[in-house]
């Protein structure tokens, strides 16, 4: 019907009524042939708006992320075309040849690494790069790589290029810069053999290694004199690309950290929860909230909930004893505020420990306070009060008024059967089944317990260096023999942390300052020049060449760029995971100091540049390609003719025509699966889209949940349409997943409008997020406490942090301008009085 209605209309527009480009038309053609021109102009609209369409079906984004990729790929990340030049790669055959002879190869690789020389490296170089000569493809080079690596493990190598770095470390500016970076190269060989080869016994070897010499200490140290005093001599970039493998072997990849997460659990005695959670927090504000609205049955109060309720001694492990007042029982009316009003710290003004984790009941909402106090209780039978004009509109239309009730006001209504509702009772017995307290509370809690002992002044937690039940030594392998590689990662954890914690803020720094470095060229017209679509006739043939020497040099520069993303992005959450598993305040100060480099802005930035770049966009005609021509759906940069395989191999690759912008249509994208129509992206740059994941778990973890000064931070850059724009068009759970866990914590602070315009995006954190049994984040906040105290909670947050890491780590933290100073002597001035 719709279809004939339009031809119908043509034929108006032909016949009756036509228009002033009709009547052109006609003047030059036929009736026929204007009719025909017509109906083919409607076809190319009706193609248009069918292509519009698919664009509303969300792309499946096909992207899996690991850790790190093939050995081919991170061995050809590892070399710039000009780094063949400095080991002289294509003459190490020639000079390998000229000093064996006919020597034994294994005996003469043997004492290569007896003695390390700048002849012995510059051999070793070529065995470790797999002897390439002869050999025809790049699997079979591979395998000569991995091979060699056994060889030379076995010799020993492994300590001797370790011993040859720490000893070029401090004088790099007079080491030979050839012998430096084949020592660099060797050593990320190794590296990575050990890497893809966990089941070899010489990865457990490595590791040891790793720990014993400490190198990835004297890397950080490299880099924080960088930081200072740049300088070339020390290639930070292939430093940073080989401290992101050593933080893989001697830590672990995402598979070691889930490992390590159900150890602690076990260790810890945290049984995983099978429904919805909830704090204990959440628990102790619900009874509060019980007790302040049922305030006549709190004599039998103890006799209407349950039974051997939560034990919040092991919660908090409260300085002056149990909530309870005996095991079997609730506590007291008094006891219950005491507690809370001490341990909460709610009566100490001067307190920085009453913003850390406090419970919120209906009392504290601010809303409550402000609502007009009843000049009746609610449970007061009064008649309504009788309807009066000025209720009324002009038009006769009722006034709609808005009634709050104060739900912190007590209940006072009597109950017949003498108990509280069965609903209540039902739902304390809810909260306290699904009460989850995790390794990482209990950490935090017991180290808030010595902050306020110190903070009050009751002891010196400072001298306090017993073992407690979260440090993880070497007895732990002793109680768990067949956990030994979760309990030493967590132990070099440990380490790392110690022998690095006054450089983490520079090592920060160099790793944000690479992040930063997104520089877009034209790629369009680097690519029609590649390509030679563009016309010059006034240059000649050399110049031409030349001007392509230079782009293709651009280009290398735009992939090292983002290889070394790709590498610091990786470090930083890395770190950020590793140091939570070991101790949750690590985690808090390493997040402090991204926070502190103003991470969000740097992210967001980044992620603005990478979405919206104008140059990106071809043809804007084309609207189902202008979504695509961003960073992700580019083709990843590949210079064939300038890796390292095709270097060694001699494989000179014709490139006939060079891709650096998608121009891929999105309905070529359409395929059937099961008698469906669905839109699959199999190819996009894979290197971004493992850039753009750890960027947005980093942004996600630097928001700490319930710390609103980050959060508030984060907002005022306005990020909300950016997310939305990528959930949109990609469909990928390693990306959407930290998006919709970052606006789970921006949404409470965005206005009604907002929430009103994006409830499926609501509905979608509902069904991709965690939710608890006391989940308040879309609404009940009480905002304006959280805008009040949102800059003495963050420095809360700093001084618990800073009492952590002078407690255990003041020899570092005299580094950074701490010191602990005691006016007095306690135990003195007691035997005096």
């Amino acid at each position: 019907m719709e279809e004939s209605v339009t031809i119908d209309r043509l034929e108006d527009q032909l016949i009756d009524h036509p228009d002033a480009s009709t009547k052109q038309d006609l003047s030059g053609s036929s009736l026929d042939e204007t009719f025909q021109k017509k109906l083919n102009e409607r076809a190319e609209q009706l193609s248009k708006q069918s292509e519009f369409q698919i664009l509303q079906v969300k792309p499946e984004l096909i992207y899996n992320y690991e850790d790190y990729g093939s050995m081919m790929k991170e061995i050809n990340d590892w070399f710039c075309y000009h780094d063949f030049k400095v080991i002289g790669l294509k003459e190490l055959p020639r000079r390998y040849k000229n000093r064996l002879q006919d020597q034994d190869e294994f005996e003469y690789v043997k004492q290569c690494v007896s003695i390390i020389t700048s002849e012995s490296l510059d051999s070793l170089t070529y065995y470790i790069l797999g002897a390439f000569e002869g050999l025809d493809s790049e699997n079979e080079q591979i395998d000569r790589i991995r091979s060699n690596s056994r060889d030379v493990l076995s010799f020993g190598l492994f300590e001797m290029i370790i011993t040859f770095l720490k000893q070029v470390f401090p004088k790099i500016n007079q080491t030979d810069e050839d012998d430096y970076f084949k020592g660099l190269t060797i050593f990320y060989f190794l590296i990575n053999f050990a890497i893809y080869n966990k089941d070899s016994k010489y990865y457990v070897q490595i590791r040891e290694t790793l720990k014993e010499t400490g190198i990835i200490d004297d890397i950080i140290k490299i880099i924080e004199k960088w930081k200072i005093k740049p300088d070339s001599h020390s290639r930070v970039r292939y430093l940073i690309l080989i401290l992101w493998k050593l933080i893989l072997i001697e830590l672990g990849d995402s598979h070691m950290i889930k490992q390590c997460k159900e150890f602690l659990n076990s260790h810890h005695n945290i049984e995983k929860s099978t429904t919805k959670k909830t704090s204990p927090l959440d628990y102790f504000s619900f009874r509060q909230d019980v007790i302040d609205k049922y305030p006549l049955f709190y004599g039998s109060f103890e006799n209407q909930l349950s039974k051997n309720a939560y034990d919040f001694k092991q919660f908090s492990k409260v300085l002056d004893g149990d909530l309870s007042s005996d095991d079997n029982s609730i506590c007291s009316d008094n006891d219950f505020t005491e507690d809370y009003n001490y341990f909460m710290a709610m009566n100490d003004q001067n307190s920085l420990s009453k913003y850390l984790s406090t419970p919120r009941p209906n009392k504290s909402h601010t809303v409550h306070s402000q609502l007009p106090a009843a000049t009746i209780h609610l449970s007061t039978p009064v008649p309504s009060p009788p309807t009066t004009p000025s209720e009324f509109m002009a038009g006769g239309e009722k006034i709609r008024k808005s009634y709050q009730v104060n739900q912190s006001m007590p209940l006072i209504y009597p109950n017949l059967n003498g108990d509280l509702p069965m609903a209540i009772k039902e739902a304390e017995g809810i909260l306290k089944n699904s009460i989850y307290d995790s390794y990482t509370n209990k950490r935090l809690w017991d180290e808030r317990k010595k902050f306020m002992a110190q903070e009050r002044g009751f002891m010196n937690e400072y001298k306090d260096q017993e073992k407690g039940e979260f440090d993880y030594d070497e007895e732990l392998l002793k109680k768990y023999p067949n956990k030994s590689i979760e309990i030493r990662s967590l132990i070099r954890v440990e380490g790392i942390y110690k022998n690095n914690l006054d450089r983490l803020n520079n090592l920060a720094s160099v790793l944000l300052d690479t992040i930063k470095l997104t520089k877009f060229e034209k790629l369009e017209f680097i690519e029609n020049q590649l390509n030679g679509d563009l016309k010059f006739d006034h240059i000649d043939g050399s110049s031409i060449s030349s001007i392509n020497k230079v782009l293709i040099q651009q280009l290398e520069m735009l992939k090292i760029r983002e290889i070394t993303q790709m590498a610091s992005s990786s470090i930083i959450i890395l770190l950020l995971k590793w140091f939570k598993l070991n101790h949750v305040l690590k985690y808090y100060y390493f997040s402090s100091i991204l926070f502190d480099q103003h991470i969000c802005t740097t992210i967001m930035e980044v992620l603005n540049k990478s979405f919206n770049n104008e140059s990106f966009v071809t043809d804007k005609e084309e609207f189902n390609q202008i979504l695509y021509q961003n960073r992700l759906m580019n083709p990843t940069i590949r210079l064939k003719n300038l890796e390292f395989f095709n270097n060694c191999l001699n494989k000179t690759v014709k490139v006939t025509k060079y891709q650096l912008i998608n121009t891929v249509k999105l309905s070529d994208f359409l395929i059937k699966e099961n008698n469906e129509s669905k839109l699959k992206i199999t190819k996009f740059n894979y290197n971004f889209a493992f850039i753009l994941s750890n960027l947005l778990n980093i942004l996600n973890k630097v928001l700490i949940k319930n710390y609103t000064q980050r959060i508030l931070t984060l907002n005022e850059l306005k990020p909300t349409e950016l997310f939305k724009m990528v959930l949109n068009n990609y469909d990928n759970k390693f990306i959407s997943q930290p998006i919709y866990k970052i606006l789970k914590k921006l949404i409470p602070y965005q206005g009604r409008k907002w929430k009103s315009m994006n409830m499926d995006l609501i509905s979608l954190i509902y069904l991709n997020c965690d939710l608890q049994m006391r989940d308040n984040w879309l609404s009940g906040k009480d905002l304006e406490n959280d805008f009040s105290n949102s800059f003495d909670q963050e420095i809360s947050l700093r001084g618990l942090v800073q009492f952590y890491n002078l407690r255990l780590y003041g020899d570092k933290m005299v580094n950074l301008g701490y010191e602990i100073k005691e006016m007095f002597n306690l135990e003195d001035e007691f035997d005096y009085l």
